[in-house]
């Protein structure tokens, strides 16, 4: 089929009568977050030795364990940015299990010690006995990191139904992002998703970036259980895949039955279906300043070489949700996303709304194109996940 001339780009973006969507040249905010979200860590570093000094009546320094905790916790934001979870060893990858638990720890013990003692301030009545209230407030943050771990291995399945123009039959989706496999999502993960796969009977499964975070899940056990699935299955690339061996990893995926649409488009079931790999959405929108990007090409340059045609039903799905004005002012019909995390961006705050003010997880839309976001299974520099649970999708599209 011949593709028509991409008129909707040489419109220009006055065309699309809307704000720019979120996400859109917000890369000094997201350095901005960053740096706020390494802040609020140094006053903890700061703040904690004082507080446990105090209510334990020490007048020795405090700079010895503020060291320790500068330790700690900047050797574990090292590890994290440069990869050391991605490492295929096992016991790299429970040291480093049992670092992040520590890190998530000292978050907890931070925030419900600040929280006392703020409410000690404005209410007289609200006091913390040192010994006992002291050890209360480190079990309960032993616990919610405990419960914290426990909820990385569970999700909900949440259902859309969206009218699509120009589709004759409908189509059902299974749209996962942020299965993050490897130090500790594993076999047991993968099986539960699987069954949920044969259960819903889905006619395309997506898996959107960031599927494994370590060589650790790069077996032929593992990834036989996405063998024999009866839906299509589609991959694409996000940030993480990026740190492993990215090619072990796609022939694991050819091997078991997943076509990889590295910024490529397949015809099926009455679709245009777009795979983008992991990119910015255009020269000024740097997504993640820290993030390494599978190409230097942008969403605004990719999707109109692609040959479609713009009367035909399209789905483009990309890790992150940058480009939407450009996937909106080409034509796309719905666009699925993840990678925000939606409840949990930055270390220590739920910050993700800073970033992208008016984006939330869930169905939305950019112009004439309907965009669904996933929370996804994700978390950044730990699972310390707050406001919303593991999510993934099913959508149903129908004629409209």
């Amino acid at each position: 089929m011949a593709a028509k001339g991409f008129s909707p780009f040489a419109a220009g973006l006055s065309a699309l009568s809307l704000a720019d969507p979120p996400g859109a040249g917000d890369d000094d905010l997201s350095v901005l977050m960053v740096i706020v979200g390494l802040g609020l860590l140094a006053v903890s570093i700061w703040y904690l030795p004082w507080r446990v000094a105090k209510l334990l009546g020490s007048k020795r320094s405090l700079w010895p364990w503020r060291a320790v905790l500068i330790l700690v916790m900047g050797c574990y934001l090292a590890a994290m940015h440069f990869g050391i979870f991605a490492t295929g060893s096992k016991l790299v990858a429970r040291l480093y299990l049992a670092w992040a638990m520590v890190f998530v720890f000292e978050l907890y013990l931070f925030i419900i010690l600040a929280a006392i003692q703020i409410l000690g301030l404005l209410f007289r009545k609200v006091k913390l006995r040192p010994v006992l209230g002291l050890a209360a407030v480190a079990a309960l943050s032993a616990g919610m990191t405990l419960f914290q771990l426990h909820r990385t291995q569970g999700y909900v399945i949440n259902e859309y139904v969206v009218p699509v123009p120009g589709l004759k039959a409908p189509v059902r989706l299974m749209h996962f992002v942020d299965l993050h496999l490897g130090s500790f999502r594993g076999e047991a993960f993968l099986k539960r998703i699987r069954s949920d796969i044969d259960a819903r009977h889905p006619d395309i499964v997506i898996w959107n970036g960031d599927l494994a975070t370590s060589d650790l899940a790069l077996s032929e056990e593992l990834f036989g259980h996405f063998k024999n699935a009866a839906p299509e299955q589609y991959f694409t690339t996000g940030n993480h895949e990026l740190q492993i061996d990215t090619n072990r990893l796609l022939s694991l995926l050819e091997k078991n039955g997943i076509k990889f649409l590295r910024s490529s488009m397949v015809e099926t079931h009455g679709l245009q279906l777009i795979g983008l790999e992991y990119m910015n959405g255009d020269s000024i929108e740097l997504y993640d300043a820290f993030a390494k990007m599978a190409t230097d090409l942008t969403i605004a340059d990719v999707l109109p070489r692609i040959n479609r045609v713009f009367s035909e039903p399209t789905v483009v799905f990309h890790h992150s949700p940058v480009g939407l004005r450009h996937a909106a002012m080409g034509e796309v019909d719905v666009m699925l996303t993840g990678n925000a995390h939606t409840g949990q961006q930055a270390p220590l705050i739920t910050m993700f709304r800073l970033s992208w003010p008016t984006l939330r997880a869930g169905q939305t839309s950019v112009g004439h194109m309907i965009l669904l976001v996933s929370s996804g299974g994700g978390e950044y520099a730990s699972w310390f996940r707050l406001g919303s649970p593991y999510e993934f999708q099913v959508v149903d599209l129908i004629p409209g």
